[in-house]
C-alpha cells in the first residue's frame, strides 16, 4: 500500500500523537506504509508513484476529490443517496 500525506506536520503530530520527526516525515508525501505487507515491486511503484505526483495540477485534483468524498461523508445518509 502506499500511502501519500500532504497535511501539515501539526496535523499529523496530532493525528499520530508523537512529534518525532522521523515519523512525520514518514506520513509526508508519498511512502509505503509500514503496517501492509509489500511485495518486492513495491519500491519501484513507489518510485513511480513518486513521478506522477510531481505534476501539481494532479495533486490537486486529489486533495479536491478527497475533500468532496469528506463533505459526502458529512452529509445525512437520506441526503447521499
Amino acid at each position: 500500500m502506499i500511502a501519500f500525506g500532504w497535511e501539515s506536520r501539526n496535523f499529523y503530530a496530532r493525528w499520530l500523537g508523537s512529534r518525532d520527526p522521523r515519523d512525520l516525515d514518514e506520513l509526508k508525501g508519498p511512502c509505503l506504509n509500514l503496517m501492509s505487507p509489500q511485495s518486492d515491486l513495491a519500491p519501484a511503484l513507489l518510485r513511480a508513484v513518486q513521478d506522477v505526483l510531481e505534476d501539481a495540477g494532479y495533486v490537486a485534483s486529489l486533495k479536491r476529490h478527497y475533500a468532496m468524498f469528506k463533505q459526502a461523508l458529512r452529509a445525512p445518509a437520506a441526503k447521499r443517496r
